[in-house]
């Protein structure tokens, strides 16, 4: 990751009173699917540049890897992830991603700073 880029993701609302650090170790898209209604709202945001992996190890980049992307994994489990450029941001973008998260009820958790947050009060 770029310095001037900014990683998170959006992971369903955990149980009451989990630290972040159980957020990354025990919570995540790996008890349930990715809803789709969130993966097609994100997928459409931008376009698909390359995939990795074949099978069931398949990761998908949405955007440019130098700007902003979208990362969807489906090895390991499943996740989604974000990474936004912070020299220019791209407002509608965030905008965009902060509306679908909102409306599957997920919360951002930021990889470098394991905050955890709620994505439906930021507008």
């Amino acid at each position: 990751m770029a310095v001037w880029q900014f990683t998170f993701k959006p992971i369903p609302r955990p149980a009451p009173g989990a630290s972040p650090e159980d957020l990354w170790a025990r919570f995540g898209w790996e008890v349930q699917p990715i809803p789709e209604s969130l993966l097609s709202r994100l997928c459409d945001l931008l376009p698909l540049k390359e995939t990795y992996g074949t099978g069931d190890d398949v990761t998908l980049v949405y955007g440019e890897q130098s700007q902003n992307d979208i990362h969807v994994f489906y090895e390991d489990g499943r996740a989604v992830s974000f990474r936004l450029d912070l020299r220019n941001p791209d407002v509608p973008l965030l905008r965009a991603i902060v509306e679908a998260t909102a409306a599957v009820d997920a919360v951002f958790v930021s990889s470098d700073e394991r905050v955890c947050s709620r994505p439906s009060g930021m507008w």
